[in-house]
């Protein structure tokens, strides 16, 4: 923009865009390009189509570096000051498991309830919850409470590694985005649109195909699954009123509703873990008993079915990174019986062992899934990380 741009100047450019383009002139062609659905079309067929004067004042904002027509003209009249938010309160649903941590999906799965509390506060503080799942950040540890299994452990992270997250990032507002690293294949395309209560947005739309990235082993690469992210912000605001989530085509999170600045209690972001908990702790090295650190991947799987089996809880405790067994394992996997235990193997996208299984449940239910073990601790010992 000019030193000191004048808004009916601005307006009038757009005009004259319109009219040349009615005209048949191209001196606007470059300028409406920036509309996304033509940015790779010749003149001709720019000609040939049909704008309107808000698509041309749109095109013209955005060939000024703005998002959006509504941006632009705050800026100029020296009121384009975002609203940031004091609190959020969010409705999602994912399509994940209630107990999971919130990163695994599957078109398959049904659609999980999730809502998201936010404070912008400095520190800021949130809280995501589920049914099956507790993470809080209360300024300084994030602490995750799995409710199922009466599980817990706390971290210093304060990120939320999944496509919920994008609320927890930043400010929300569409000046400060993007909010977190995409990768360098990732497209990103915005246009204005006008909602059917007249409200102005601007859509910003992530488009990241498949591609290579680096795996968790040296060497290694993986192949990530094409998604698509789809961001509305309310034009005035520049707040984020809408997030979308697909994991290849499939609807994967939907944030469809967020209520801004209605006043959260403190006691919100206070991790409410149970008393009778069992919490992550870091595994000790056992220096009188080497055979926990020289065992096979499958050796360990065995060890601690069988403990389980035999209800020996301080053996089962030995694979894993809690201070104890929780009552629901002992309730649920007390007494189970071992079938079969299967050879070890690796995924590219694991750092840790698969071993396969077959155990009969005390209910008499037969259970066939794939015990995760890795030892990259300080006591080179293996702990179970999931799959039972």
């Amino acid at each position: 923009l000019p030193p000191h741009p004048s808004l009916e100047h601005l307006r009038k450019q757009a005009k004259d865009i319109l009219a040349a383009h009615h005209r048949g002139d191209a001196a606007g062609c470059a300028v409406l390009r920036r509309l996304h659905r033509y940015r790779d079309a010749p003149d001709g067929q720019l000609l040939a189509a049909a704008f309107t004067l808000k698509e041309a004042q749109f095109a013209l904002a955005m060939d000024y570096g703005f998002a959006s027509w509504a941006e632009l003209k705050r800026t100029v009249e020296g009121s384009a000051a975002p609203i940031r938010p004091r609190t959020l309160h969010a409705h999602c649903r994912a399509r994940t498991r209630s107990q999971d941590n919130l990163s695994n999906f599957g078109s398959h799965l049904d659609f999980t309830a999730v809502d998201i509390w936010k404070n912008f506060g400095d520190p800021p503080r949130w809280r995501v919850e589920t049914s099956g799942r507790l993470i809080v950040f209360d300024g300084t540890d994030r602490t995750t409470f799995a409710k199922p299994s009466r599980t817990a452990w706390r971290s210093q992270h304060a990120d939320l590694c999944s496509p919920l997250g994008v609320l927890l990032d930043d400010d929300c507002l569409l000046n400060s985005w993007p909010w977190r690293p995409r990768p360098a294949e990732a497209v990103v395309t915005r246009e204005q649109y006008t909602a059917p209560d007249g409200r102005e947005e601007v859509v910003v739309t992530v488009e990241m195909p498949e591609h290579q990235r680096p795996g968790p082993l040296p060497g290694q690469s993986v192949r990530t699954i094409p998604a698509r992210e789809v961001h509305r912000f309310d034009a005035r605001t520049l707040r984020i009123i809408y997030y979308a989530y697909y994991h290849r085509d499939s609807l994967s999170v939907e944030i469809p509703a967020i209520e801004y600045d209605a006043p959260l209690p403190d006691s919100l972001f206070e991790p409410d873990v149970p008393a009778d908990a069992v919490w992550h702790v870091e595994p000790a090295t056992l220096r009188d008993q080497p055979r926990y650190t020289t065992m096979r991947a499958e050796e360990a799987a065995r060890a601690y079915l069988q403990a389980l089996a035999d209800r020996d809880w301080d053996e089962a405790a030995m694979f894993q990174s809690t201070t104890g067994v929780s009552e629901p394992t002992r309730n649920w996997f007390g007494g189970l019986e071992v079938l079969h235990v299967g050879e070890a193997f690796r995924e590219e996208d694991y750092p840790g062992t698969l071993v396969p299984y077959d155990i009969r449940l005390p209910s008499g239910q037969v259970k066939k899934w794939n015990l995760a073990v890795r030892r990259d601790n300080p006591a080179n010992r293996w702990v179970v990380d999931g799959g039972i």
